[in-house]
């Protein structure tokens, strides 16, 4: 089982989503960034230190919104999703191949991998 966060970053309504590049594990499909968890680091660390990474943001972990698992052929997924506050830094693609930030309404017109179709679900219902 591999432990995985992902954040949910709101910005004047509408929520931050990025692309996989075509040659990674579900290229193509759109994210919420995040990433592993190394050994002995909490979710939230783990998130922060992805954020930073990946996208070149300083952030704070809010509120921890849903967990799910998904059994891919390869391996197995234990996935967190965080509520994450933008706190400061200008974007900087270091994994992905292109960002948007859409409305929660309007996620489902994005093709996600299958673990993030619950949170995607979860937020198109709610009112952040």
């Amino acid at each position: 089982m591999i432990d995985v966060v992902a954040g949910i970053i709101f910005r004047n309504k509408k929520i931050f989503i990025s692309r996989r590049p075509e040659s990674s594990h579900m290229g193509g499909y759109w994210e919420f960034p995040g990433g592993k968890i190394n050994h002995l680091e909490t979710p939230e660390a783990a998130l922060e230190r992805e954020l930073v990474e990946e996208l070149g943001i300083k952030t704070r972990i809010k509120d921890f919104i849903l967990e799910t698992r998904w059994k891919y052929p390869e391996k197995e997924v234990n996935l967190m999703f965080f509520e994450v506050e933008w706190l400061e830094g200008q974007i900087i693609l270091s994994f992905h191949s292109e960002y948007k930030w859409v409305s929660p309404e309007d996620l489902n017109n994005f093709e996600f991998p299958p673990p993030d179709r619950e949170i995607v679900e979860y937020l198109e219902k709610s009112n952040f």
